[in-house]
């Protein structure tokens, strides 16, 4: 599960994703860019599965911070609500860890492969 430290105030200014599918497996790469106004690490190592709670808690995770900055990243809040139905249903894995202060990687697969 994601872990956290002091809360800080931090917004993306750049996103990416790659996905690349076959049959039920897909292996998805996300690329956030963002910066912050406190300097708390947010993220730490972390490991989880796409299962319902964990992801129940991973959404409104974001949730929070996208109902912060609601006006500006409407956008942003509704790909991940798109992604949230999509990773449940299909089981999905992710391995995902923060390199430095400005990059946060994460790998995903396929659970039922």
């Amino acid at each position: 599960m994601a872990r956290k430290s002091r809360r800080r105030i931090w917004k993306y200014y750049y996103y990416y994703s790659y996905c690349c599918c076959c049959c039920c497996c897909c292996c998805c790469y996300y690329y956030y860019y963002y910066y912050y106004y406190y300097y708390y690490y947010f993220y730490y190592y972390f490991y989880y599965c796409y299962y319902y709670y964990y992801f129940y808690y991973y959404y409104y995770y974001y949730y929070y911070y996208y109902y912060y900055y609601y006006y500006y990243y409407y956008y942003y809040y509704y790909y991940y609500y798109y992604y949230y139905y999509y990773y449940y249903y299909n089981r999905y894995c992710c391995y995902c860890s923060s390199f430095s202060s400005y990059y946060y990687y994460c790998y995903c697969y396929c659970c039922c492969c």
